[in-house]
């Protein structure tokens, strides 16, 4: 079962373009020994995938508030799938443990 944030996407008709924005964001700025996690990537967003997050987190579309979750449920849920790599990290913004990505 796929989560809220992504369900939420997938009804907008906007999630294969932010997988697409996570996908072209990785292979320019990600690597193995450099992964980006979903503070980085939301930074690199472009505005297609904004948008689509900022109308997924309207009331009544089970969103939730902080726009880099989204990134990362939608990176969460293409790296469960083998689309991307997903790895731990010490985010860069939070400085906390956090999940990350490559291609």
């Amino acid at each position: 079962m796929s989560n809220p944030q992504v369900e939420s996407l997938r009804k907008l008709g906007r999630l294969a373009q932010v997988q697409q924005d996570i996908i072209e964001i990785l292979k320019k700025y990600a690597s193995v020994e450099m992964p980006l996690c979903s503070h980085e990537i939301l930074g690199l967003a472009g505005y297609e995938t904004i948008i689509s997050i900022a109308q997924g987190i309207k009331p009544g579309n089970r969103g939730y508030s902080i726009p880099s979750s989204w990134v990362g449920s939608v990176a969460a849920d293409m790296a469960n799938k083998g689309i991307i790599n997903q790895v731990n990290k010490i985010c860069n913004y939070n400085k906390h443990n956090d999940e990350a990505w490559y291609v």
